[in-house]
């Protein structure tokens, strides 16, 4: 999700910060905090320990809402009759 979501920042030129539940080094619970823009850099690691998969549910829901909204904005207008007789056009002066 949260790749998802950079993606689809970067995409749309924005920027939000994100703080997902998380395991630390030394196997305590931590907060971490992403600033997610055009820039950001992301890893994703797998793990084959049995640790608690800490809750974030809030912040799943957080960036499912953010992410459809971001994806229903987008620049594409339907065209109307003048843009499509302009392109025929633009055709027909290539024959």
């Amino acid at each position: 999700m949260l790749f998802e979501y950079a993606g689809r920042l970067a995409d749309t030129g924005r920027a939000d910060t994100v703080s997902i539940n998380a395991v630390g080094p030394d196997g305590h619970e931590v907060v971490v905090t992403y600033l997610l823009d055009h820039g950001s850099t992301l890893m994703k690691e797998s793990a084959d320990a049995a640790l608690v998969i800490p809750d974030n549910s809030e912040a799943i829901a957080y960036m499912n809402d953010r992410l459809k909204s971001l994806l229903g904005t987008h620049d594409a207008q339907p065209m109307d009759k003048d843009d499509l007789a302009e392109i025929q056009r633009g055709f027909d002066s290539l024959r």
